[in-house]
């Protein structure tokens, strides 16, 4: 029912418009806003040459339309021992959760980061957020309370 691709930039990416509208169709799940423009300038710095971010595209088979997205930079760190993935976004339209879209894309991740000698995936989500912790928990993942730090480093 999916196809899943992965991209390192932007220019690489079909129907980037419909992608775009899927991804300011959930900000509002996270308390944000951003323009189309925005959200287009922020992915192309994300994916410019020599960056170390992916975004993992699910589409659908029929239509080639946007079913999800993964967006994921490899990190390095001690507690991994080594690179990791950490999974900034995974995002299934509203329409087709429940279909395996999830789970497919976290495989292609899970495969893609043993293909390419990562040790770990890595990500928060919303401790509130109980669909997503159990969508987790179902494929194996640990999930704990954490604390999240931010600050802001534009006036």
């Amino acid at each position: 029912m999916f196809t899943a691709t992965l991209h390192e930039a932007i220019d690489s990416i079909p129907r980037l418009d419909l992608l775009l509208e899927l991804v300011q169709a959930q900000l509002p799940d996270q308390g944000a806003r951003a323009s189309m423009a925005q959200m287009r300038s922020s992915l192309a710095r994300a994916l410019r040459p020599g960056s170390r971010a992916r975004l993992l595209l699910l589409a659908r088979r029929d239509t080639g339309e946007p079913a999800g997205f993964a967006f994921f930079n490899v990190g390095s760190g001690l507690e991994s021992g080594g690179d990791y993935v950490w999974l900034n976004e995974l995002h299934v339209a509203a329409n087709l959760r429940g279909q395996g879209a999830g789970r497919q894309m976290l495989e292609f991740l899970q495969d893609w980061g043993r293909r390419n000698g990562t040790k770990a995936i890595y990500g928060v989500c919303g401790v509130k957020n109980g669909a997503a912790r159990s969508f987790y928990q179902r494929l194996g993942f640990a999930t704990e309370e954490m604390c999240w730090i931010s600050k802001a480093l534009v006036p």
